[in-house]
C-alpha cells in the first residue's frame, strides 16, 4: 500500500497531469529478482483520466498524447493507460469522481476540482500531496510547487490544516467590464481595487436602480 502511493505521487510531481491522485490503486505489471525468468524490468502500470471540456476535440487529445508519450520516454518503467472524458455539467463530473472513489474504481490519477478534493482527502479517499509541494523539482529547475503556483492559487487549494489534495493543471482568469455611464449615476467614482471596493459599488448600483452585477454561472461551482 505505502510503496503504490508513492508511485502514484512521484508520477504526478514528475508530469502533472492531473490534480489528483486516488489513495491506492497502482498495478505493478512485472517483477524482478532471481523469480523472473525473462529479466524484465517491473513496471508501474497507472489509469490517468483527463477531464476535457469537448468530446472529440483531436487538438486537446493530441496534447494530452504527447505529455504522456514524453513521460514514457522519460520514465521507461510507468505503463499510463490515458482516459480522455467529457461532462456535461458539473453535477455529473462529481458523481463520477464520488462513484469511482467510493466504489474502489477511481483511476490512480484524474481530474477534479479543487473545491471538492479536500472534502474528498478527509474521507481518505485522495493521496495527501502535501509534503510535495515542498520538495524540489528537476523538471522545474529544481524549484518547489510552492514556489512555482501563484500565492493566490495555493491559498485556495490549501485545506483547513493546510495541506494539499491536489495539483492546479489551469488556471482560468475572468475579465469583468463596467459601463462608466451607469457607475457615474450610482456616485461609484473610482474603478473598486479591492474586495470591499466593490461590494460598496455593488450596493451603490443596486439603490440606483440597476442590477449591479452579472456573471454566466448556470450554477454554483462552475467555474471552480
Amino acid at each position: 500500500m505505502k510503496r503504490a502511493k508513492s508511485s502514484l505521487s512521484r508520477l504526478t510531481i514528475g508530469a502533472v497531469l492531473a490534480v489528483t491522485v486516488a489513495g491506492c490503486s497502482s498495478t505493478p505489471s512485472g517483477e524482478t529478482g532471481s523469480g523472473n525468468q525473462s529479466g524484465s524490468i517491473a513496471k508501474t502500470e497507472l489509469n490517468v483520466m483527463v477531464m476535457t471540456e469537448a468530446t472529440g476535440d483531436q487538438a486537446e487529445q493530441t496534447i494530452w498524447e504527447d505529455t504522456v508519450k514524453m513521460y514514457a520516454e522519460k520514465n521507461p518503467n510507468v505503463k499510463i493507460n490515458l482516459q480522455l472524458q467529457s461532462f456535461a455539467g458539473v453535477e455529473q463530473h462529481r458523481t463520477w469522481v464520488t462513484t469511482q472513489l467510493i466504489g474502489g474504481n477511481a483511476p490512480d490519477i484524474f481530474t477534479t476540482r479543487y473545491i471538492w478534493d479536500q472534502e474528498d482527502l478527509k474521507k481518505g479517499l485522495l493521496v495527501d500531496l502535501t509534503p510535495y509541494y515542498s520538495k524540489k523539482n528537476a523538471n522545474l529547475g529544481d524549484k518547489t510547487w510552492e514556489e512555482v503556483f501563484p500565492k493566490s492559487v495555493l491559498q485556495r487549494l490549501q485545506g483547513e490544516n493546510k495541506t494539499y489534495a491536489s495539483v492546479p493543471t489551469n488556471i482560468d482568469s475572468v475579465r469583468v467590464l463596467y459601463n462608466k455611464d451607469l457607475f457615474t449615476k450610482a456616485g461609484v467614482t473610482n474603478v473598486p481595487k479591492t474586495w470591499n471596493e466593490f461590494l460598496d459599488a455593488q450596493e451603490k448600483l443596486k439603490k440606483s436602480g440597476v442590477t449591479p452585477f452579472g456573471f454566466p454561472n448556470t450554477k454554483p461551482g462552475d467555474y471552480n
